[in-house]
């Protein structure tokens, strides 16, 4: 695992599907994983709201849309004050912090959509 700090987040990054596993799942040192190749095929997230700390998993074949669309639905979770609780524990507002989280996703792509056509407009 590597990490990172940008302004007050951290951000935990792992390139390895065994440690995130244990780290998110649970899995005993001794176990396998089963669905390996299932889990290993895209980007996953995981906020820790009131610590401010991110955690991604990055497979090999991950592009970088969809390693910052990963990191901008977890930015998300955390980036407005009053959100600074865990949603599971309160009936009815997990999908909406679900809804905020995929709004900053969404923000980013259309940034992003933009930036790369405007570089290509300027021939940069």
């Amino acid at each position: 695992m590597k990490q990172f700090k940008e302004q007050d987040y951290t951000v935990n990054i792992c390139t390895d599907i065994i440690e995130w596993a244990k780290e998110f799942y649970g899995m005993p040192d001794n176990a396998e994983l089963g669905n390996r190749s299932e889990l290993e095929s895209e980007c996953m997230g995981f906020s820790q709201i009131d610590d401010k700390e991110i955690w991604v998993f990055v497979p090999k074949n991950a592009s970088e849309d969809e390693i910052g669309e990963t990191l901008a639905h977890e930015v998300g979770h955390i980036i407005v004050p009053e959100w600074t609780y865990n949603p599971e524990q309160i009936d009815g507002t997990e999908e909406q912090h679900e809804q905020k989280a995929e709004f900053y996703e969404n923000y980013y792509m259309t940034v992003r959509r933009m930036l790369v056509k405007t570089m290509e407009c300027v021939g940069a």
